[in-house]
C-alpha cells in the first residue's frame, strides 16, 4: 500500500493578536486620506473674509443716515386776562411760554437690501437749571393745526417724519421733525444742548444736534 501524503498544518503565529491592530498603521492610512491641508486653509480664510465682509456692511447703525437741512424755533407766550373775584381783588394774570422747535430732517438708507422702519422720534433739551427735558414727535394733527394758526410759518411746512415710517433700501426722504416744551427764549438761548434722536427697528438710533447758532 503506497505511502498517502502527509498533511501539515501551519503553526499559528504565537506573537499575533487578532484584536490588535498597530495604531501607527492606522495613522498612515488616515494620513492619505484626508484632504490637503493648504487648500481647506485657503478656503476657510475666504469664507471667514466674507462673513467679516458681509456683517461690517450689514451690522446695525450702518444703514442710515441723517441730518438737518433746516432749523427754526418759534416761542408762544400765552398770558390769561386778569381776573377779579368777588371781594373785588384783582388776581394777577396767568403767564405760560411755550417754545417751538422745528427742523427738516433728511434721512437715507445706505443699505442695498434692508429697509429701514422708523420706530420712535424724540428731542432732548438739555438745559442749564432745569435739566434735560424730553419730548416726543408732535403728531400730524398737531402740526397741521399749528400751521393753520400760524400761516406766516407756512414756507417751513413739510409733511411730517413719523414713526412706523419704511424706507426701502437707497431711499431718502426728507419731512419736518416738530417739537413742544415748556420754557421761555431765555431757557433755549442758555442751553447746554437740542438734540433729535431717530430710533429704528432692529437698528442703531441717529442723533442729531442743532445746528450751531440757532
Amino acid at each position: 500500500m503506497a505511502d498517502e501524503p502527509v498533511t501539515t498544518k501551519p503553526e499559528k503565529n504565537k506573537d499575533y493578536d487578532g484584536t490588535h491592530v498597530s495604531m501607527g498603521e492606522e495613522f498612515d492610512r488616515a494620513r492619505w486620506q484626508l484632504p490637503p491641508l493648504v487648500p481647506v486653509l485657503v478656503a476657510f480664510v475666504i469664507l471667514l473674509a466674507g462673513i467679516s465682509l458681509y456683517s461690517y456692511r450689514e451690522r446695525p447703525g450702518m444703514i442710515s443716515q441723517g441730518k438737518i437741512e433746516a432749523f427754526k424755533t418759534y416761542p408762544i407766550h400765552t398770558e390769561s386776562a386778569r381776573v377779579i373775584d368777588l371781594g373785588g381783588t384783582i388776581a394777577d394774570p396767568e403767564k405760560y411760554d411755550q417754545l417751538l422747535v422745528m427742523a427738516h430732517v433728511n434721512l437715507k438708507d445706505v443699505s442695498q437690501t434692508k429697509p429701514l422702519y422708523i420706530k420712535s422720534i424724540d428731542a432732548t433739551l438739555s438745559t442749564a437749571k432745569q435739566g434735560d427735558l424730553t419730548t416726543t414727535q408732535a403728531a400730524r394733527t398737531d402740526q397741521e393745526q399749528f400751521f393753520s394758526y400760524y400761516k406766516q410759518l407756512a414756507d417751513f411746512k413739510l409733511d411730517p417724519l413719523l414713526a412706523e415710517t419704511k424706507l426701502n433700501p437707497g431711499q431718502e426722504i426728507t419731512g419736518l421733525a416738530m417739537f413742544s416744551f415748556g420754557v421761555s427764549p431765555a431757557v433755549w438761548k442758555d442751553r447746554k444742548d437740542f438734540a433729535i434722536t431717530i430710533t429704528f427697528y432692529d437698528q442703531k438710533p441717529i442723533v442729531l444736534h442743532a445746528p450751531a447758532g440757532s
